[in-house]
């Protein structure tokens, strides 16, 4: 099993930087949660639509949004987004299939708080 090492940088609200940090953050949050929601409707209305498709969908239907990040960030966090909903998908099927193996029905991924 690889040992993952993490390295966490705090960035408190007296640095320098702090203010561009909160904004492409907040930026970020927002572009995931945009692209989470066209993707959860998709599902509600059992049409599932691809990271790659609620991408376009973002960038038409929300432009606003999607042009708060760098292009090639709002389609990192897309990704991100369709990422968790793949493994999702993929814990759900196998908890229809091995339901012992989990303490509960795997959970539709949920919207990032401010």
């Amino acid at each position: 099993m690889p040992v993952r090492r993490v390295e966490r940088i705090m960035i408190r609200p007296g640095h320098a930087n702090y203010l561009a940090c909160h904004r492409y953050c907040s930026a970020a949050r927002k572009v995931a949660n945009a692209t989470l929601y066209h993707m959860r409707q998709a599902l509600f209305a059992e049409a599932p639509i691809s990271a790659s498709q609620a991408d376009k969908l973002l960038k038409k239907e929300h432009k606003d949004v999607y042009q708060l990040l760098p292009s090639a960030g709002a389609q990192r966090m897309t990704q991100i987004v369709g990422d968790a909903w793949k493994g999702w998908l993929a814990a759900k099927d196998d908890f229809k299939i091995n339901p012992h193996k989990y303490q509960a029905c795997p959970r539709i991924p949920g919207y990032s708080k401010g």
